[in-house]
């Protein structure tokens, strides 16, 4: 899963975070995750969930399901309905 890759190292890098410490923090051995980021094994269901949870995304994100990071259910849909990005949402949402 080349996105869950993709996607994994990217909210890892935003967060400023090294892989130690994220497979610390999801309980798991440093080469796992470092395969995951590079995209060389998958995770089986309960550690996309885990992983989901700890970078506070959905797991369809981390997926490739969805482009929408959010788990909020009303943001998923203002931002399929309008076309809009995430942030542009709550950008409007915090104006109003």
């Amino acid at each position: 899963m080349e996105i869950l890759a993709v996607r994994l190292r990217s909210l890892r890098k935003e967060q400023h975070l090294r892989q130690s410490d994220v497979a610390e923090a999801l309980e798991t051995a440093l080469i796992t995750y470092q395969r995951y980021e590079a995209g060389e094994r998958d995770p089986n269901a309960p550690m996309i969930v885990a992983m989901a949870d700890f970078y506070g995304v959905s797991a369809d994100y981390l997926l490739g399901l969805s482009d929408t990071p959010s788990t909020k259910e009303d943001i998923k849909v203002a931002c399929k309905t309008t076309g809009l990005s995430e942030q542009a949402i709550e950008e409007l949402r915090s104006k109003t």
